[in-house]
């Protein structure tokens, strides 16, 4: 899966790349990385260190998984 996806159809408990509206009139539209939580925050997209994105004007309207670090080998 490549393709952007409803927010509803995100996984709980893993880091995903988020499009969000940002709540800002400059910047109509942010992408970030965040996780849905079922645990402390449960039901609330939580960035790297552990901030609620609500919290900061972003309202996620779509996912798709992180990208592979570049230069990552597969096996």
């Amino acid at each position: 899966m490549s393709e952007w996806q409803p927010i509803e159809t995100a996984p709980k408990n893993t880091f995903v790349l988020l499009a969000c509206q940002s709540g800002y009139t400059t910047t109509p539209y942010v992408f970030t990385t965040g996780i849905l939580r079922s645990d402390y925050h449960a039901g609330r997209w939580i960035d790297h260190a552990n901030d609620d994105l609500l919290d900061w004007g972003m309202k996620p309207t779509h996912w798709r998984p992180l990208p592979e670090m570049p230069g990552k080998e597969t096996k």
